[in-house]
């Protein structure tokens, strides 16, 4: 399979159609190879248009919408970024390339052994993986300039607003039902993180972020 090929017409057909103009985002989405950050029996279809099962609850998020994410979170050259959940680590690959120092918290071990081994035959040295549960930030690293969620949480993640830097920012799917909003927070002087909405988006939930179901007799 011509993986290049497949790569460029990603950036083409899903990317730059929805508003991702980023030339730094747009050089990393074209650069960073999906595939490899896959299972292989997954690297056949690393560059369709939809949520990736990895089994076990576990999904990898549409280039499109890993895309968008980024986008909206806007990580300058010096930011401390921790990406929450990146299985095998396509998104700390894409962001080392924007950020000075990313972090990626991921319980899984085996997908964390994938993602140190690919970031280091990538010359990502900013990038590493660490081992953490996805229900609270990771307490070695931080405080932290700008949160990337990969996946879709059903109420505003507060234990990872505590770890920002003031004006620090987060970015994930807030989703209670079918469909859900992308949302930036940004913490502000007080240490209240004000929300916007910037699009309708729907993604897999992180574990542990699922809604609570209610009980009735």
């Amino acid at each position: 399979m011509d993986f290049l090929a497949a790569r460029q017409q990603m950036v083409e057909s899903q990317i730059r159609t929805n508003k991702v103009v980023w030339p730094h985002l747009i050089d990393a989405l074209r650069t960073i190879p999906r595939e490899d950050f896959l299972p292989s029996t997954l690297r056949p279809v690393a560059y369709v248009d939809q949520h990736l099962s990895l089994g076990e609850g576990r999904f990898e998020l549409s280039p499109m919408t890993t895309a968008r994410l980024i986008d909206l979170l806007s990580p300058a050259p010096q930011d401390l970024v921790l990406v929450v959940g990146p299985n095998f680590g396509y998104s700390v690959a894409l962001l080392s390339s924007l950020a000075g120092t990313v972090v990626g918290q991921e319980p899984d071990e085996g997908m964390r052994h994938h993602g140190e081994k690919q970031l280091g035959l990538l010359s990502c040295d900013n990038a590493f993986m660490v081992e953490e549960a996805l229900t609270k930030p990771t307490s070695d690293f931080g405080p932290f300039d700008a949160i990337l969620l990969c996946g879709a949480v059903s109420v505003p993640p507060f234990p990872f607003f505590k770890t920002l830097v003031p004006r620090g920012r987060c970015v994930g799917v807030l989703q209670n039902g079918p469909v859900g909003h992308a949302v930036l927070w940004t913490k502000q002087d007080q240490g209240h993180p004000a929300p916007f909405v910037a699009f309708d988006a729907t993604a897999p939930y992180l574990p542990g972020h699922e809604p609570v179901v209610a009980f009735s007799l």
